[in-house]
């Protein structure tokens, strides 16, 4: 079959390729885009959406953008940390509820009620209309927080926090607090290596972990992801991946080939439809996902598809790597990588870090974050420049095969936060982060309907609304289409950056020129068709 296939005409493999890669567009119309900030730096770090539709955002924004101004938890009526309560269509500003300490991420129970990492002014639960502090902890710097669907609420407190990049990249292993949704004390533990995300699976009683460590393997320094699995006990259930790097072990990082692509696991989340997600960084194609999380010498399905989904001609600019796992047991489901695509046809860097992963109830994925050029995107917002990279929102089928909706709002921005769920059968979806100014010193925020129309500061905050008509039926089927998407076009010319550093470095944002072409097509299509074909002959 394989020889066969080598002896294809290129049109012949380009028609396959092509049949194995176009999905049904599944497009979203935004209902408003805008600035949130003033003087000096602004973020955007927290999203949700209530079950009416309402938008709520957290984070450090020292505008009054409008609406009802209040003071909770003893902040004081200028404080920069806010959260903010939306119109459904994001068009207008019900409520600002000023916080101590700077919102770093947003959680929202079944009930619509609020919580909130505040830093150093610990956990807050808040009411749904942001309007009064239900209860609050101060177990140290809060910097991640999740809710369970039983009303369990996770709180990390980072062992080194070193500012807000310091704990996003290496806070060690922090303690993970647990409450019950009175704001009752329940179990204390500590996290593994450096700890970055947690979530919360209330049907199994587990704390999920998501991190990475630096280590060497056969002489060289590699960084390796983990994801762990603690019972509300504080007992620790399972660790996956976090392979060993001594020689001859069972469980050596190297035993069945090079491993040795860094790894970090940033972000994890129990979506809407009750699956675990979780997102990684990989700087190379060699990584430790295409393996068993727990046997290194058992090769798993990752999906693939088109050449956004392969990491064929790549180096070690950072790409993503994005799973379904079961959250009970941590056993691998399904697996995804994206990665950008420059014009000469060379892979860069689709990066996680900071950003977000969730579902909706139908099961479709949404994944944030920043990436530099060559991004597949299926919209380009109107005035925001051929840049094909910045704060991207990418949506994929519940099964991972088949890219549905890719854009970017601000092409020099990061998306740190997403939320989509269905508000009376109609989908509605919430992207926010941060942007940035581009090299000319001028912002690029796509920006309509806002509360918010000019850029206030170096950076600022910003989110963005959007409806996708009906929403897609709860609870997802077996069969999501094909893999892949279509080509987004040309890109420009843009290198990666700095590869795979050991500080979280990397090439977003880079506008290095790159130079080259754009590969052929049939070239392309080959590469994928024989990509598909190779995996398909190791699980024969």
């Amino acid at each position: 079959m394989l020889c066969r296939a080598l002896l294809l005409p290129l049109a012949t493999a380009a028609a396959l390729a092509t049949a194995l890669t176009s999905p049904t567009a599944a497009q979203l119309s935004a209902t408003a885009s805008s600035y949130l900030g003033g003087e000096g730096d602004q973020d955007v770090w927290g999203a949700a959406l209530l079950s009416d539709g309402r938008i709520v955002l957290a984070g450090s924004v020292n505008v009054r953008p409008g609406g009802e101004e209040v003071a909770l938890a003893g902040a004081a009526a200028d404080a920069p940390g806010a959260l903010l309560l939306l119109s459904a269509d994001g068009r207008a500003v019900e409520r600002v509820a000023r916080l101590p300490g700077v919102p770093l991420d947003l959680a929202v129970d079944a009930d619509d009620r609020l919580y909130v990492a505040a830093g150093e002014a610990g956990l807050l639960a808040v009411d749904a209309e942001a309007g009064a502090v239900r209860w609050s902890a101060t177990p140290g710097h809060v910097h991640r927080v999740d809710v369970g669907a039983d009303g369990t609420v996770a709180a990390l407190v980072p062992s080194d926090v070193g500012g807000v990049g310091g704990a996003n990249d290496t806070p060690g292993a922090g303690t993970i607090h647990l409450y019950d949704a009175a704001g009752g004390a329940g179990a204390r533990f500590g996290g593994h290596r450096n700890t970055l995300d947690l979530a919360v699976h209330a049907p199994s009683e587990t704390v999920v972990l998501v991190g990475w460590r630096q280590a060497r393997a056969d002489g060289n320094p590699v960084q390796i992801a983990y994801l762990r699995g603690v019972g509300f006990d504080g007992e620790t259930r399972w660790t996956g991946y976090d392979w060993s790097t001594e020689n001859g072990a069972d469980d050596f990082l190297n035993r069945p080939e090079n491993n040795m692509a860094d790894t970090r696991g940033y972000r994890v989340s129990v979506g809407r439809d009750g699956r675990l997600l979780a997102a990684f960084e990989c700087a190379g194609g060699n990584h430790l996902f295409r393996y068993d999380p727990f046997d290194v010498s058992a090769r798993v399905e990752i999906v693939g598809g088109d050449r956004y989904h392969e990491f064929f001609d790549t180096r070690s600019e950072h790409k993503t790597f994005f799973g379904v796992y079961d959250p009970a047991s941590g056993a691998y489901r399904t697996g995804q990588q994206l990665t950008g695509r420059l014009s000469s046809g060379r892979g860069n860097t689709v990066r996680v870090r900071e950003g977000a992963i969730t579902t909706d109830a139908s099961g479709q994925v949404y994944l944030a974050g920043a990436a530099a050029a060559g991004l597949p995107l299926s919209w380009t917002p109107e005035g925001t420049g051929d840049y094909t990279g910045g704060a991207y929102l990418v949506v994929m089928s519940p099964d991972l095969r088949e890219r549905r909706f890719v854009t970017r709002m601000d092409p020099s921005g990061h998306a740190h936060a997403v939320d989509a769920r269905s508000v009376d059968g109609e989908l509605r979806v919430v992207l926010a982060g941060t942007t940035k100014r581009n090299g000319e010193g001028a912002t690029q925020l796509w920006v309509d309907e806002a509360v918010q129309s000019e850029s206030g500061g170096a950076e600022d905050g910003f989110f963005t609304a959007f409806t996708g008509g009906d929403a897609p039926p709860p609870a997802p089927g077996e069969d999501g289409g094909a893999p892949g998407g279509d080509d987004a076009g040309p890109t420009r010319d843009v290198d990666a950056g700095a590869p795979g550093a050991a500080d979280g470095g990397g090439g977003c944002g880079c506008r290095a020129p790159g130079g080259g072409e754009d590969p052929d097509v049939g070239d392309m299509a080959l590469v994928a068709l024989l990509s598909l074909l190779l995996r398909r002959r190791r699980r024969a």
